[in-house]
């Protein structure tokens, strides 16, 4: 987080019972005062994306200051302005980028970067 600008959060199912398989994952962006959610379509099972109002968004979309968009089956979500760039393909992985300008300015699980 850049002085509370942005943050990246993996929210796992309260369900699962400690494997890895058949759990529901969301990936939710604070971005400022706003909120960008990730997760999988409850009929398709595609990534997907939605509002702080829970609706679902229309890719591509440029909403609060990030580009979000699908790209083969993956969420992309982009904010040049802190040189933000989330990948997630709505099951295991996630990848988190920063520009080097924002080196030792975050924190996470993983470290300091």
């Amino acid at each position: 987080m850049v002085d509370d600008t942005f943050s990246v959060h993996v929210q796992n199912d309260g369900d699962c019972s400690g494997s890895n398989i058949g759990c529901k994952r969301s990936v939710i962006i604070i971005y400022g005062e706003e909120m960008l959610r990730l997760e999988n379509d409850p009929v398709t099972n595609d990534p997907t994306a939605y509002g702080g109002s829970s609706q679902q968004l229309v890719l591509p979309e440029y909403i609060y200051g990030l580009s979000v968009e699908k790209i083969a089956n993956y969420i992309v979500v982009k904010d040049s302005q802190n040189n933000l760039y989330v990948k997630w393909d709505g099951a295991e992985q996630i990848w988190v980028h920063v520009d080097e300008e924002l080196f030792g300015k975050t924190a996470g699980l993983c470290g300091t970067f």
